[in-house]
């Protein structure tokens, strides 16, 4: 029996706030440095690993009485200070036990599946409880935590390793995503190089010759857009170039050959030829191509993809990833935020494919027809484009519907996930009025900066203009109430379920990802704010969607990311587009037709007095 003091303070350690950071490079170190990295140890958390000692043991000894908690298992596991021969006896009889009094929730099983049990009895118990649950789209969602999960092994062969290659066998869309993902993998682990190259060539030998061949002609097809697409941004060819080189590919490598494939980014997409035509190259530092592909049943549509190379898409991919978690979080809740979700498949080194969404434009392309100033500052151009697209009185009211609900959806995700460098050709709108983002270079706290200035500066991007069209023209003032209601919706369910985005993220720490660290767990756990009542999360969310909703940095972002833009397709031309001129800058000046500047020197500015204060500086320029 235990006394009321000793049950709530049971609850109070069952119920504390616990990350499990533990990290996963300890896995792969050796003795003699796993002596330095304690000797470097701090003294007062050496004091406080003292005073948790005892509250680990006080849980351990009432473990019996926690044995119903939800998330209780991972916790008294943590609790045991030691796991030498004679204890197992009674760690694993808890597993049994707890196995047979309750089932236990994905979040459960993939936080036993952390480095920080290393146990593999623990680990089998795990995956073969995850086993159970899995559904094979759910096993195609968090593939790439899993194959993260099993470099933690200590053994080739796990319950995990054999059904993932069962589920592919059975199911080619599995053998599909995880072709993809162990060739990504082969490129970048070294440590695990090996364990990986077993399962791939374990892949390769259970699958059927003719789908072998299919994954061969693939891994072909992006091998030689890999050659067009380095030749275009070495030496800064132009669209004849892509165009000539694409029927030499289409004639050398699809016709001669009789060849058809499926596409790395859509396994339902059968193609035998490219869309020449419709193909182009994007303005950008890196080139990106779009390509059309015709399908090979001419009564399926064209399939449209981005083919990028020099910017490494996994980043992008893990934040699709997390925010297709948070959409089957929110539908599993009866909301759904009507998310725009694409495939994003790395191929090679730092290339891959990007899914394009038909339908859609930039918010630079629907600011365009009121011009550079206008569109930037005024209200009305996401609504006018909405009507143009929507005549019809009930589907622009559909439309209007799915900006308000997809927009709430991507404000709480994109500051949950820290996304940043928001500007106003990283946002697209469908014709359907489907709100969504697009290239997540920056997030996770990794903020865009134009040399110290950050440019970030607002919470999320939630605009006058967006609010606009959500209460035609503003005449609805239910319409805030409504989306300040969602918002806050959206955000408390993703805090009720904090500690599975938190595990999935954490368990891509060993990723060998940029910026994608505990750090970087810690800062969506923050965002979470896990420690804040029900009223206090939504007065801060509320408070975000006013401090966004009132940031004129927006739209100054937005107005300097237009005058910077090349103008033309290929990325030649002058900075600024002919039709995008401000008052003050009369026409466009390049070296080619003014020289070479010589001295420049700020000679005056001006100071606005509207936040956030952004100063026009006059320069005068010596050529």
């Amino acid at each position: 029996d235990m006394s009321l003091d000793e049950q709530k303070y049971l609850n109070q350690l069952i119920n504390l706030h616990n990350l499990l950071l533990t990290d996963h490079s300890v896995m792969i170190t050796n003795e003699s440095s796993m002596n330095i990295w304690t000797q470097q140890i701090p003294a007062n958390m050496l004091d406080k690993d003292c005073e948790l000692s005892s509250e680990r043991y006080f849980l351990w000894s009432h473990r019996h009485y926690l044995i119903d908690k939800p998330r209780s298992l991972s916790t008294l596991l943590k609790s045991r200070l030691v796991w030498d021969y004679s204890s197992l006896i009674d760690i694993y009889g808890l597993i049994n036990e707890i196995d047979q009094r309750r089932n236990l929730d994905e979040t459960e099983l993939f936080e036993l599946l952390l480095p920080a049990f290393p146990d593999m009895h623990v680990r089998s118990f795990a995956y073969q409880s995850l086993i159970s649950r899995l559904k094979p789209h759910e096993l195609i969602i968090y593939l790439p935590q899993i194959l993260q999960i099993i470099k933690f092994d200590y053994n080739y062969s796990s319950p995990m390793l054999k059904y993932l290659l069962e589920q592919s066998m059975n199911d080619y869309r599995i053998a599909h995503k995880l072709y993809w993902h162990l060739r990504q993998l082969l490129l970048t682990e070294t440590v695990h190089f090996i364990r990986y190259y077993y399962l791939y060539m374990a892949l390769l030998y259970i699958i059927e010759d003719y789908f072998r061949t299919e994954l061969e002609t693939q891994y072909d097809l992006c091998i030689n857009l890999r050659k067009i697409g380095l030749e275009l941004k070495s030496s800064e060819l132009d669209r004849e170039y892509l165009i000539e080189q694409l029927k030499i590919l289409n004639n050398e490598f699809f016709q001669s050959n009789q060849r058809s494939c499926r596409l790395p980014c859509q396994f339902s997409f059968i193609t035998n030829n490219i869309d020449i035509k419709s193909c182009t190259i994007f303005s950008s530092l890196t080139c990106p191509v779009q390509l059309v592909f015709d399908p090979i049943d001419l009564s399926s549509k064209k399939f449209s993809a981005i083919y990028k190379i020099g910017d490494d898409l996994r980043q992008d991919q893990i934040i699709l990833q997390l925010l297709t978690c948070m959409d089957k979080i929110w539908q599993s809740n009866d909301i759904d935020c009507r998310l725009s979700l694409f495939n994003v498949t790395p191929t090679q080194e730092s290339c891959g494919f990007i899914e394009m969404i038909s339908y859609s434009e930039t918010l630079l392309e629907i600011e365009k027809p009121l011009g550079t100033w206008k569109g930037s500052f005024g209200e009305s151009a996401l609504y006018n484009w909405l009507r143009l697209h929507n005549t019809n009185e009930n589907d622009f009211r559909m439309a209007v519907e799915n900006l308000t609900y997809s927009c709430a959806g991507y404000c709480v995700a994109t500051y949950i996930l820290g996304i940043g460098d928001r500007h106003n050709e990283n946002i697209m709108v469908k014709k359907s009025g489907h709100l969504f983002h697009i290239d997540f270079a920056k997030c996770l706290g990794v903020r865009q900066k134009f040399g110290w200035f950050n440019r970030d500066r607002a919470p999320f991007i939630f605009t006058k203009q967006m609010l606009y069209a959500m209460s035609n023209r503003g005449t609805s003032s239910f319409a805030m109430h409504r989306f300040v209601d969602l918002c806050c919706d959206a955000f408390c369910i993703l805090r009720q379920n904090s500690s599975l985005i938190l595990m999935l993220l954490s368990h891509l720490c060993s990723s060998n990802v940029a910026n994608l660290n505990y750090d970087a767990v810690r800062f969506v756990y923050d965002r979470l704010a896990p420690s804040l009542n029900y009223a206090e999360s939504t007065k801060r969310f509320t408070d975000l969607i006013v401090d966004s909703l009132d940031s004129t940095w927006t739209k100054w972002n937005g107005l300097i990311h237009k005058i910077a833009r090349p103008s033309s397709a290929n990325g030649s031309g002058g900075l600024i587009p002919g039709d995008a001129l401000l008052s003050f800058v009369p026409k466009t000046f390049t070296m080619a037709t003014d020289g070479k500047i010589l001295f420049a020197q700020a000679i005056d500015y001006e100071k606005e007095i509207t936040r956030p204060k952004p100063y026009l500086y006059k320069i005068k320029v010596v050529r």
